[in-house]
């Protein structure tokens, strides 16, 4: 684990330090989304985190994803601010994990100033890099998953169900040039654990749109270069991960569902940024056994 005395964005929060530079394994879960009570696929990969952790002697962080359109849209219809309703959900998951006796180190929500902090920092970072660019996106989106899709996705003619409605989309957009990245991701793929081994992703990397207009909604971190666009909540998502240990995990628990954000957006972005990339990563089905895990 990377315990350098620095942060590569220099402004990262270094209070919480002390509590992973012992040469423990830092290991995380996916962070669930504040739209509704957490599910049992959550527990699964919660309970099977922490025996993980607890095997390794390793330290757990958990968590809440907190922005998004979901998450303003279900405020507004419930006469709640949005932030009312991200506490609601994000305090019942927190009571769901703690009943499961989860041991977990610390429990991050992304709507911590701490986060935010470092949300707009890495923004500006990778804006100053030259690898943010504007220009114009055009294509289907779906209200479901919170982001574009491709025809190609379609099954037997017909949107996945869990697509929710998806839309025609043409608005303008902030694209960050995963694509200069290309041929280290190539390399990185390669080399990275990834298990079961038959998860490990053969996806074409493409610039990824990480802005959402304010004009459509507005509960997201705002761009730092310009206010009239939040970040995209998947970007925003996955840098709980250094938010606040500011060093990258050594094990990462997710679902199968989300593998395309946390196998190609996720270590490009922290190599963009300076960080030690991504080692391992344990992804499940809940209804798998955990036994498949005991090569890592």
């Amino acid at each position: 684990m990377n315990c350098s005395s620095t942060s590569p964005l220099g402004k990262a929060s270094l209070i919480h330090k002390q509590q992973i530079a012992v040469n423990r394994p830092y290991i995380t879960t996916a962070i669930d989304y504040t739209n509704g009570p957490i599910h049992i696929g959550h527990a699964y990969e919660k309970v099977i985190a922490d025996i993980y952790a607890r095997a390794v002697g390793g330290q757990l962080q958990v968590g809440t994803d907190e922005h998004g359109q979901k998450v303003e849209e279900s405020a507004i219809a419930n006469k709640v601010t949005p932030y009312e309703w991200a506490t609601q959900w994000s305090r019942f998951a927190r009571t769901s994990i703690d009943l499961l006796q989860v041991n977990y180190a610390h429990f991050i929500r992304t709507t911590d100033t701490e986060h935010k902090d470092f949300v707009t920092g890495a923004l500006q970072t990778l804006w100053d890099k030259g690898l943010i660019y504007k220009s114009e996106f055009a294509g289907w989106y779906s209200l479901g998953l919170e982001q574009y899709v491709k025809e190609a996705d379609k099954v037997e003619g017909q949107w996945p169900s869990h697509y929710g409605e998806v839309v025609w989309r043409q608005e303008p957009a902030y694209f960050l040039r995963l694509t200069a990245y290309t041929e280290w991701y190539r390399d990185y793929l390669s080399r990275v654990i990834v298990v079961p081994s038959h998860r490990r992703p053969q996806l074409e990397v493409k610039d990824l749109c990480i802005s959402r207009p304010t004009e459509r909604f507005s509960w997201g971190i705002p761009l730092p270069f310009d206010t009239g666009f939040i970040a995209y909540v998947w970007l925003d998502a996955l840098l709980n991960y250094v938010s606040h240990y500011p060093v990258t995990p050594d094990t990462h628990f997710i679902g199968k569902d989300i593998i395309q954000p946390h196998l190609v957006y996720y270590p490009i972005i922290l190599h963009a940024l300076g960080y030690e990339e991504p080692k391992q990563f344990a992804v499940h089905r809940s209804e798998e056994h955990t036994s498949e895990l005991q090569s890592l």
